[in-house]
């Protein structure tokens, strides 16, 4: 329906199928507050509240608009998927749980590509939750199994000062 207009017999019945989907659940709510009383009736709402936030949940997928937030790099992690154009090397795999655990040295980004720096870099803003207005790292970190996207305002998540302290040691070497 990209900008067409609907017709009176098209109209009707999309107004009937909305009719039924309110129209059922009205019923349904009406026999189980008859049979089980008002907490048959509010373990009912309640399920039916559940359901229909599960289906309002806002879209996360790599092509979602990542708001107004600044781009942010990040570094990669092991994954049964991982991003063909900004696959990690093994190295940058084991060095992206490092960076939140232990100070990074020379050595540790030594013979590391800027591509592979900027994602080791921004893995530790992923690992937090941050979600990214770079297309590429959206893409690359919505693949990542252990990935959960909650927050497009990086003031939001509370990076350690072991994780700050990294980020600006390969940011100098990017």
């Amino acid at each position: 329906m990209g900008g067409e207009i609907l017709d009176v017999g098209s109209l009707y019945r999309l107004l009937g199928f909305l009719w039924n989907m309110i129209k059922i659940p009205f019923r349904i709510g009406v026999s189980i507050y008859k049979r089980w009383g008002i907490v048959g009736l509010f373990v009912y709402l309640m399920l039916v509240v559940v359901l229909v936030a599960s289906f309002n949940r806002p879209n996360l997928s790599p092509t979602a608009n990542a708001n107004q937030n600044p781009d942010v790099n990040i570094s990669p992690r092991s994954s049964p998927h991982s991003h063909p154009s900004l696959g990690p090397s093994p190295l940058v795999e084991r060095l992206s749980v490092d960076a939140t655990m232990r100070p990074l040295t020379e050595l540790d980004l030594q013979g590391l590509s800027r591509q592979q720096l900027r994602l080791l870099r921004n893995e530790i803003f992923a690992r937090h939750g941050y979600i990214f207005k770079s297309e590429d790292l959206r893409d690359y970190f919505f693949h990542q199994n252990w990935y959960q996207p909650k927050y497009t305002n990086i003031s939001y998540l509370s990076l350690n000062q072991l994780e700050k302290k990294n980020i600006e040691f390969i940011q100098a070497r990017e």
